[in-house]
Formats: C-alpha cells, structure tokens, sequence
C-alpha cells in the first residue's frame, strides 16, 4: 500500500491468484451453478441425440430410454457436476498461463474469457460420454470409478485445449510484434 497504484500493478498476478483462492460464498455459488448444471445438461443432451440415443431432457436430468429390454435410464447433472470447480481452476489457469506466455492484457483477458466456453464444453462432452457409455456399454459407467476417472481425464483436456489457446495467442502475438516493433 506504500508504493501506491503503480506497485499494486507489479503485483496484479499474485494478488489475482490469491483472490481466486478464497472460495466462492454459497450465495453466489449456488446462483451459477444451477445454470451451468442446465447448460452442460443441454449440451449433453444434444451431443447423445446426434448419436440417435432416444432421451429426453427435464431440467438437469437426461432420461434414456432403455436398450433392448433394458430398464429405462436416468442421468442426474448433479451440482458437482456443473463444471464450476473446473471452471474457477481454469480461470486460475488462464490468468497464470496469460501473466507467463501473453504480453498484453487485452489478450490476457481473452484467454481468461475463454476459458469460460472450453470449461463448459467440455463438461457437456463429459456428459455425452457418460450417457453414451451408460446406453451402450452398462449402467455401472455413470458412477463411481469409472465416472470420476472420466471427469478427471475431461479436466485434463480443459487444460491442454486452454494450452493450447494460449499457445495460439503467443505466437499470433509473436508475429504481430516482429511485423511492428515498438
């Protein structure tokens, strides 16, 4: 607070990262994560109607109509799994990978929003995955083990798809410095 405005925005990144570690109050958590539930719910459900999976969607619960004389199945998105955890350490990722490889804070602020559509894209695949392994292989695959390991590998590819954004990003910005010195 000594070194005024100017030092604060020296230290913008540690600041930032120590801000989006406090966890976020139920109040607000609660409001974001019920639309994040029915937008990965959505997105799911449409990805298993491409594969001809006869469902139907009520709210956050994907019901599918049992296979060859199968009970019917349900699909509960479930609080955690609207994509707000791996969202907010996206986020993280984002203003860390931005603060390291990105020179400009416009860019920095996209990468930061983009995080935002790949976290919830990609929780809709995982539900689509989900419901497809649960239509054609067994009902067990939307639980334990085998659904939490998905979830992992899912967040592992949130992680490489904003890489790779943010590599994108670099070498555009490369290129548009070495075009125009400064």
């Amino acid at each position: 607070f000594t070194g005024g405005l100017r030092q604060l925005l020296h230290w913008w990144l540690p600041f930032t990262l120590v801000t989006l570690s406090v966890p976020i109050p139920d109040v607000i958590l609660n409001s974001i994560a019920l639309p994040l539930q029915f937008t990965a719910s959505k997105i799911g459900a449409a990805l298993l109607q491409t594969r001809d999976i006869p469902i139907r969607l009520s709210g956050n619960v994907i019901l599918m109509a049992g296979k060859m004389g199968q009970p019917p199945q349900q699909l509960f998105v479930a609080e955690a799994c609207s994509g707000l955890r791996s969202l907010t350490a996206l986020i993280s990722l984002g203003v860390l990978l931005g603060a390291l490889f990105l020179r400009t804070w416009p860019l920095r602020v996209m990468l930061i929003a983009l995080t935002i559509p790949v976290a919830i894209l990609i929780n809709g695949v995982r539900i689509f995955i989900t419901g497809f392994l649960v239509y054609f292989v067994s009902p067990e695959m939307g639980q334990g083990f085998m659904h939490t390991s998905e979830g992992m590998l899912m967040f592992g590819l949130s992680f490489l798809i904003t890489g790779i954004i943010t590599w994108a990003m670099s070498k555009g910005e490369d290129s548009y410095f070495s075009r125009n010195p400064a």
